[in-house]
């Protein structure tokens, strides 16, 4: 029952960060006593950061499809261990580095 309660409430709880959206009280709720959907909206408010600082360093958008590869990682179910998991975040950290540097790169020239 909790792994569909977090299916449910991992988007909610990705859109309440990114968006500012207030969940729906039953998300708060089993995110006050789920350490998995807490990791997400920890996840969530990183990512938010990083796409703030791209802004903040000339990039006007992020990459297209890059919220959206975020957001379907969210999506997909975890099984007991952690490490496929972590790929989509590895991918979506490497990205945001690679945009990073070619935007300094073009500041620099």
């Amino acid at each position: 029952m909790t792994t569909m309660v977090c299916a449910l409430s991992r988007p909610l709880i990705v859109a309440s960060v990114l968006d500012g959206a207030r969940p729906p009280d039953w998300v708060e709720q089993h995110q006050a006593r789920c350490l998995r959907c807490q990791a997400t909206e920890a996840r969530a408010r990183t990512t938010g950061r990083s796409m703030r600082n791209l802004e903040s360093v000339g990039a006007a958008v992020p990459p297209p499809g890059l919220t959206d590869s975020v957001v379907s990682g969210l999506d997909r179910p975890e099984s007991d261990s952690q490490a496929p998991a972590a790929l989509p975040w590895f991918a979506v950290a490497a990205g945001l580095a690679a945009v990073i540097v070619v935007v300094r790169r073009r500041r620099t020239s």
